[in-house]
């Protein structure tokens, strides 16, 4: 889970985020898969309405650091500060715009939720 830089705190956001936390956890069922874990980013103002948008293309890595390779293993690092660019339908856009974008990954990319999911985080 992550937020935007310089995001405004608000006595509400603890039990927002704690009930979120606390929905994803118990509708587990319907979105943990071996290999695949969930992006939740959070934009600047909670509470917030939760889309399941595209992911940017700026989250891919450009480039990356092989630090360690032995047998079938190996081990990279990815370089941050990759620019914040946005285009229509991706998860930049949904944050710039205020809304909490969350998304099924795994490591090949994402892979995606029933809207239903999505929709109904807290409800």
């Amino acid at each position: 889970m992550s937020r935007v830089k310089n995001p405004e705190f608000t006595d509400g956001d603890d039990p927002w985020l704690g009930a979120m936390i606390a929905s994803l956890w118990q509708s587990r069922a319907n979105w943990a898969t071996e290999g695949h874990w969930l992006s939740v980013n959070l934009p600047t103002a909670l509470p917030a309405e939760i889309r399941q948008p595209r992911i940017g293309r700026d989250k891919i890595g450009r480039t990356a650091e092989i630090v360690e390779s032995e047998g079938d293993r190996t081990v990279i690092t990815v370089a941050r500060g990759r620019a914040h660019a946005s285009e229509p339908g991706d998860e930049n856009e949904a944050i710039d715009t205020g809304f909490v974008s969350v998304n099924r990954l795994n490591w090949f990319g994402e892979t995606r939720l029933d809207e239903r999911f999505v929709g109904g985080i807290l409800d």
